[in-house]
């Protein structure tokens, strides 16, 4: 293409990206996903080589070309990026747009349901709580978003107003000579609500069981925090506590301007384009026929199953084997499950991206990733290989627009469900790729370990959780308001149940409709 990379500079920018990426050298003749290449690092790579080569890479390109030397061929033949002059209508106190819907909804009916992050460590050893608390301290002062104020004002617009300082809510408790249970101390830090407000968006909680063993917790506003933010926050207090200075981040605010540019200019136009034919003839919220049958009360089931090693095993082999990612597998599985429940094949499942392909908020805290709605259609009579070629392509369809929020594709295509509380079943999904040990903090001279602490609530209504790695994991986390403890567990039979029929389709080994029948869910 005229005034595009040529072929020699295209191929060297592709194999110096995923080099940097993969972390390993990469030839031409490598596949990205046969070298273990995963969904968002294939988002990182599609990211920078639009940086690179000056043309619109994106993950359709890369799912349908994993090979180096075809996808270095496509590039030159892809159309060049074009600057949008135009400036977004933005101020310093406008939010984002997944931040948008939830402060409008919020402010219309006030909700039980606000979703929280909640992290929590076992620690052994001599712990210094003075270092600790200023690690926590210069957290709060460099990230903006921990200490603004979120309110709705009279014309129901929502905006956010950075606070120059804020008070840390740190708490220690001693439970040395006390008869208290820990769990249950644990589970009221937890449920205790947040002001948004005032600021009083996270606070941490710092435990002592005994002279040298501790639990540190710290819970989240969803609307702050994230699973990315995780990750910074961990290698913070790190490098806090140990007195290491670090490079000031971005800004939340930063980013919701970054956003917008792209939501409101010519990308964002094609990128509604898009969505809107997806969506012609359905909602992008689906609700499926699952029974409603839980408690009262909006609480957290979560059922987790752990694959054998030989299972976790096949599973590797058919993503090296059809040059595909765990998420698709993962999918595939959930879409077969769905068809159980509905004998149709044409589902829509949640999932959400990231959001940071700029490594400018790589270091920022804050809540980026947003919803993306993946709909697979497939006909009758499919086999499992070819719902899996199907989800394949609509994943990577679903990632290249990924960068319009599902909040706007909802506004967009089925208005009447944008301020609505969250009351239809759209399963969602989510896999962690990585295989690595839990994040957690280094602090010098004490062990720590990773606490699960079972959240107090559950949106959206269904999700399937993945883990991967040398045994992968599977959980299922439902609302305890919409399912009752025995429907949860046959929703995770019968998804595992699926995985292995996608696994191996000639080992089927249960009707996964007559499980959810068993389970009560149909």
């Amino acid at each position: 293409m005229a005034g595009g990379i040529e072929h020699a500079a295209a191929r060297a920018a592709v194999l110096q990206v995923w080099s940097d990426v993969l972390g390993t050298a990469v030839v031409p003749d490598d596949n990205f996903f046969r070298l273990g290449g995963t969904s968002l690092q294939a988002a990182r790579v599609t990211a920078a080589l639009r940086a690179a080569t000056g043309h619109r890479v994106d993950m359709s390109a890369m799912f349908s070309n994993p090979v180096a030397a075809d996808l270095a061929e496509l590039i030159p033949h892809l159309p060049r990026l074009k600057r949008d002059g135009r400036r977004a209508r933005t101020t310093r106190s406008s939010v984002s747009y997944q931040m948008d819907q939830r402060l409008r909804r919020d402010a219309i009916e006030a909700t039980r349901r606000t979703r929280r992050v909640v992290l929590a460590w076992d620690l052994t050893g001599p712990l210094d709580t003075d270092r600790l608390r200023a690690a926590i301290t210069l957290v709060l002062k460099r990230h903006e978003v921990l200490r603004t104020k979120f309110t709705v004002d009279e014309g129901g617009v929502p905006r956010q107003d950075v606070a120059a300082t804020a008070d840390l809510d740190f708490r220690v408790l001693d439970l040395r000579s006390a008869e208290a249970d820990l769990d249950a101390v644990l589970a009221d830090f937890v449920a205790e609500p947040f002001n948004r407000v005032e600021a009083r968006l996270f606070r941490a909680s710092l435990i002592r069981k005994n002279d040298e063993e501790w639990t540190f917790a710290l819970a989240f506003d969803h609307i702050v925090f994230d699973a990315w933010s995780h990750r910074v926050l961990v290698e913070e207090l790190s490098a806090h506590y140990e007195s290491v200075t670090l490079p000031l981040p971005a800004q939340w605010r930063d980013f919701v301007a970054a956003q917008r540019q792209v939501v409101e200019g010519e990308e964002g136009q094609s990128l509604r384009a898009y969505w809107r034919d997806t969506f012609a003839n359905s909602s992008p919220i689906s609700d499926y026929p699952l029974r409603h049958s839980g408690s009262d009360e909006p609480t957290a089931i979560m059922r987790s199953h752990e694959l054998t090693g030989a299972e976790s095993d096949r599973a590797w082999e058919l993503i090296r084997r059809s040059s595909t990612t765990s998420f698709v597998l993962a999918a595939t599985a959930l879409n077969l499950l769905l068809d159980a429940a509905t004998g149709g094949g044409d589902h829509v499942i949640g999932t959400s991206v990231a959001n940071r392909e700029s490594p400018a908020f790589h270091g920022t805290i804050g809540w980026f990733a947003h919803g993306m709605p993946v709909r697979t259609r497939w006909t009758d009579g499919a086999t499992v290989d070819q719902v899996l070629d199907t989800t394949h392509k609509a994943v990577a369809d679903a990632l290249s627009h990924s960068a319009l929020p599902w909040t706007e594709i909802i506004r967009d295509c089925d208005p009447s469900e944008y301020l609505q509380p969250p009351r239809k079943l759209t399963p969602y999904l989510n896999v962690q790729d990585d295989g690595a040990a839990p994040l957690v903090p280094r602090f010098s001279g004490v062990a720590v370990s990773p606490r699960a602490v079972v959240p107090t609530t559950s949106d959206p209504t269904f999700s399937v959780w993945v883990r991967t790695g040398p045994r992968w994991t599977v959980t299922v986390l439902a609302d305890g308001a919409v399912f009752h403890e025995h429907a949860v567990s046959g929703l995770l039979t019968a998804y595992l149940a699926c995985l292995g029929e996608v696994i191996d389709p000639r080992a089927r080994s249960a009707d996964i409709r007559a499980l959810l029948v068993l389970h009560e869910l149909i």
